[in-house]
């Protein structure tokens, strides 16, 4: 029963971080490259089913294209690589 109980905190507080890992993406990714009002496109290219809401499915797509090793976290590395992909005329965040 105790491990049990451990388990559902263990999960709650992996949810949790994966909310939070979410939100600093998205903080991220609307404010590289400078692109601050064009906030819109990058919403769009996350929607991909144009449904006008981002889904957690959509939000982990966006995850899995920074966390370039496939190991569930996104290192500075990978958020530099992933900034620096950037150019001041266009900004693709696959």
């Amino acid at each position: 029963m105790l491990i049990s109980m451990l388990m559902g905190d263990l999960n709650m507080k992996k949810n949790m971080l994966t909310q939070i890992i979410f939100i600093f993406v998205a903080l991220t990714l609307l404010s590289s490259c400078g692109h601050h009002r064009r906030y819109g496109k990058h919403f769009d290219k996350m929607d991909t089913d144009q449904d006008k809401k981002i889904s957690q499915d959509e939000w982990m797509s966006k995850f899995k294209g920074i966390d370039t090793n496939s190991d569930g976290f996104i290192t500075k590395e990978e958020m530099k690589n992933k900034h620096h992909s950037c150019s001041k005329k266009t900004c693709d965040h696959k």
